[in-house]
């Protein structure tokens, strides 16, 4: 199952100085077999929230059998460790469900 990589960055969330200013973003796109799933993925990764919501959030949702996530972060390297993370959770997940799905 691949993924689709898209990143974009210098978004600014927030114009008051007392919010946080997600100024990075990386929109990850994974394909799946099955509506079913996907959804299952979706469920499993969701479980797990950032570690420091006021520097990272994600946000995740399913469009037919793609699974469309979404990182903000104020720095680069926040990014990075939270978007290699997700990767190798979204890994184990995909090859759980490779080995162990009886459709």
């Amino acid at each position: 199952m691949a993924a689709a990589l898209t990143a974009a960055q210098g978004v600014s969330s927030a114009s008051s100085s007392t919010e946080t200013k997600f100024e990075h973003r990386l929109q990850i796109t994974l394909p799946f077999p099955s509506e079913r799933l996907c959804r299952i993925a979706q469920q499993t990764l969701s479980v797990d929230k950032e570690p420091k919501p006021d520097s990272c959030r994600r946000t995740m949702s399913i469009d037919g059998t793609k699974l469309l996530i979404t990182f903000e972060a104020t720095e680069l390297r926040v990014l990075r460790i939270a978007s290699n993370w997700f990767l190798d959770m979204a890994l184990l997940c995909c090859e759980t469900m490779e080995a162990f799905d009886a459709e």
